[in-house]
């Protein structure tokens, strides 16, 4: 009996290394698929230049004045001659902008902002440029491609797009989007790569309360959250000055919780 229950207990230890040389076959397939993927994302990439429009906008000095007379498809201008502010609705599809959201917000982090006190702006965000995994990657391509397009503008003139996050009771304070020319601010962020010109945002979802996007010099441009619609805005005159009637806010989140992405376009490029 004792002979049978060794010979037993030796057949068992030796069938165990079948599964962990499936295993570091699957490992090694795994592995090679990973790769496989990794090619496809450069691939993708390239790809998806290429369906970027004939004739973008590519001066090296180019300003804001040149949109002036450029509308995307689709887009209704909000009645005012203050600033140029528009709104495009189903900008991206629920099901684009539930895609957004899910890949975006593991990587979340504090919000900044370049002048102000801490609490300026509570909200939290993603660097969707930073992110590295395909689908994020490919996710934020497509985004930055059906953007440029929109706009009439080359991705050499944008910053990296930013996911943004704003629970219950989070807000963003009146603020400007370009940077105040003669000051240090200006120095570090905009003496290399210039102004800010337009910002584009999204709305990826439609809070319970709150969250509506107001400029508080221009009458009636108070946005309600919309899922998919875009919302665009000249940060400069026409004659590449800045545009103070842009001052805007995120107003405090109630219910619920409000993601957008933002990206901000500048009068230069890098060289």
């Amino acid at each position: 009996m004792r002979k049978t229950k060794r010979k037993t207990a030796t057949a068992k230890r030796s069938t165990k290394k079948k599964p962990r040389a499936k295993s570091l076959a699957k490992a090694k397939a795994r592995e090679a698929q990973e790769q496989q993927r990794e090619f496809d994302v450069e691939e993708y990439i390239k790809g998806k230049i290429e369906e970027l429009n004939k004739g973008l906008l590519f001066s090296p000095e180019w300003v804001g004045s040149t949109l002036s007379m450029i509308a995307p498809e689709n887009a209704e201008w909000l009645p005012t001659t203050q600033a140029q502010v528009l709104k495009i609705d189903n900008f991206l599809s629920k099901e684009e902008c539930e895609n957004i959201i899910k890949v975006c917000t593991p990587h979340l982090r504090p919000s900044t902002i370049t002048s102000g006190e801490a609490d300026f702006r509570t909200s939290k965000t993603s660097d969707m440029a930073s992110m590295p995994s395909p689908e994020e990657i490919k996710t934020t391509v497509d985004l930055d491609v059906k953007i440029c397009n929109a706009m009439n503008i080359h991705p050499l003139h944008a910053e990296g797009t930013q996911f943004q996050y704003y629970q219950a009771g989070e807000f963003f304070k009146p603020h400007t989007d370009f940077f105040e020319p003669g000051t240090a601010e200006y120095e570090e962020h905009a003496k290399d790569l210039g102004q800010r010109t337009w910002t584009f945002m999204i709305f990826l979802n439609e809070p319970e309360q709150g969250g509506e996007t107001e400029f508080m010099n221009i009458r009636n441009a108070t946005i309600v959250p919309k899922v998919g619609m875009a919302l665009a805005w000249n940060n400069l005159n026409q004659d590449g000055t800045v545009n103070r009637d842009t001052l805007h806010q995120g107003k405090m989140v109630s219910k619920g919780h409000k993601a957008i992405v933002t990206k901000w376009f500048r009068d230069k490029r890098p060289v």
